[in-house]
Order: C-alpha cells, then structure tokens, then sequence
C-alpha cells in the first residue's frame, strides 16, 4: 500500500503541474485568448486540492507501517478523512461536468483519442484515491479498537 500512496502522491504532483502549467499558458503565453474567472477557480481549486491530497498521503504514511502509533485524535481524524476525500469527489465531480459538456461533440465523433485517455485515466485515479482512502480509514478504525483493547487488557492490573 505503501508503493500505491507513492504513485498517488506523483500523480497529485503531475495534476498540480499541469494546472500550474495550464494557467501560466492562458495566462501569459495565450494572452488574447479570453478566459473566464470560473477557469481559473477550478484549476486553483484543483491545486489546492491536489496540495491537501499530498499532505494527507504523507502524513497517512505512518499508518502502514509494521508498528504505528495507534492513537488517533477524533478531531484530527475527521480532518483525515475530509482531507482523503476532497480531491477525488472534486476530481470526478470536474470530469463528469466535462464529460457532460462535451457529451454531444463525443456522440458525433469529434473527439481525439488522447483526451478520451486521458480521461479515463483520471477516472482511474479518482477510484484508486477512493478506495485507498476507504481502505485506510478501515485500518486506523481497525488499529484504534486494537489499541483500546491493549491498553483495557493493560490497565486491569493497575490500581486507581
């Protein structure tokens, strides 16, 4: 699992450079091309996102290692668990619309293969962050009951 938060983390880099690089083309390179605000919000949003996404898989690391720190706050597990969530739901929220929008140039057959590729590509993406971050929330729920049973088990001999 560890391998596959690798390859998640590298491809939120590539969808951050890419929009980075989007914007810096509309922005700089492609000045007389008119663009809306809404463009812009979405590609920043998408960094963002992309951002919290790679934080969150650094710091859910720990948790597939053999010994982990079992403990985990509520509160900063709800943090955990929206931060895992976000950038897929937004991501397949975008592509849907895009799919939507473009629904009647595909059915006509205007449509290049590459971007078709592309976009199953990150409808792949989308489902694997899904199911890692089910996956992972699974374990920690997993790991915080062993926990708690440990400690129950290792307070029965202590006096209060």
């Amino acid at each position: 699992m560890r391998f596959l938060k690798i390859i998640l983390i590298l491809v939120s880099f590539i969808i951050m450079g890419l929009c980075l690089y989007t914007m810096y083309q509309f922005s700089v390179v492609l000045q007389g091309i008119r663009v809306t605000s809404t463009f812009y919000i979405v590609l920043g949003s998408l960094i963002v996102f992309s951002l919290i996404n790679v934080i969150y898989h650094i710091k859910s690391f720990r948790f597939y290692k053999r010994k982990p720190r079992l403990q985990l706050p509520k509160k900063r597990y709800k943090l955990f668990w929206l931060a895992g969530f976000v950038f897929p739901v937004f991501l397949f929220s975008l592509l849907s619309f895009l799919l939507f929008i473009n629904m009647q140039r595909y059915a006509l057959g205007y449509y290049q293969s590459d971007e078709i590729v592309v976009i199953v590509i990150f409808f792949v993406v989308c489902i694997v962050e899904f199911l890692e971050t089910s996956a992972l929330q699974k374990r920690i729920k997993r790991l915080n009951e062993s926990y708690e049973a440990n400690t129950e088990i290792d307070d029965i001999g202590k006096l209060t």
